[in-house]
């Protein structure tokens, strides 16, 4: 999937995506229920990275890391 093309894109992997994002178009097409279960799968995966990004937030609020010159903050941002 890293191959490149002349232009220094990886060409196999836009091919894999587009084939595959036609493919679940060409699934939602026949069968309505199927859009809605890509709704929320979509909508629930989204979740996923803001959840993570608050947890490294807390975890260096809880281990005072980069609040040396701020503890204020850093109580805010605990709570």
């Amino acid at each position: 999937l890293a191959k490149e093309n002349a232009n220094h894109v990886p060409a196999n992997a836009l091919w894999l995506t587009n084939c595959m994002i036609q493919g679940f178009l060409l699934i939602t097409l026949f069968s309505a229920g199927t859009y809605t279960s890509l709704i929320y799968l979509a909508t629930s995966m989204i979740l996923v990275p803001y959840l993570w990004s608050a947890a490294y937030a807390f975890l260096l609020a809880w281990r005072s890391e980069t609040y040396e010159q701020a503890l204020a903050e850093r109580k805010k941002d605990l709570i």
